[in-house]
């Protein structure tokens, strides 16, 4: 004769405990966005800074520039002027490239909430330095500057001299 198998109360509650906690553990891991890949959004950034956005201003391309200006954009230069979008867009078509071995060094590169960026460092040439901040915000994959902000900007002493 075979004895009826007989759950008991606890052991149906410590299995019922315990299925609960493993799917309540397991359900985030499904349910949440997968984080953005920060490695790609800083790579991203700098190719946009470093290559992209100097590119625009040699080449006096304006598209490209349109491209990495969002179009709120707006720019506080070294003297405190504000700039438009529409007023660099034509500050850029208007007026060719003179620096000499231009070089942008980052100095901070930060991605905050996956959507909003801060970059900031030192550009410099032959003749001149400047520091600049860039507020960035990415829509639809894509990083857009949105503010600008450029100060120190100073002649550098061998350039002085020559004008001179």
């Amino acid at each position: 004769m075979h004895k009826p198998f007989i759950v008991s109360s606890t052991f149906a509650l410590t299995l019922l405990i315990t299925l609960l906690l493993a799917m309540s553990l397991a359900q985030p891991l499904w349910a949440q966005p997968p984080k953005p890949n920060q490695a790609d959004d800083a790579a991203q950034l700098k190719h946009l800074k470093l290559t992209l956005w100097p590119q625009a201003y040699r080449s006096q391309d304006a598209e490209l520039l349109a491209q990495i200006l969002h179009p709120q954009f707006q720019m506080i230069d070294a003297g405190g002027q504000t700039t438009t979008r529409q007023q660099e867009l034509q500050y850029v078509k208007d007026n060719p490239w003179t620096a000499v071995n231009f070089q942008y060094h980052i100095e901070r590169l930060e991605v905050f909430a996956g959507h909003t960026a801060v970059v900031s460092g030192r550009g410099e040439t032959d003749t001149y330095q400047y520091h600049s901040s860039n507020v960035l915000i990415k829509q639809d994959g894509r990083w857009q500057a949105i503010a600008s902000h450029v100060s120190g900007f100073q002649r550098k002493a061998a350039a002085t001299e020559a004008l001179d």
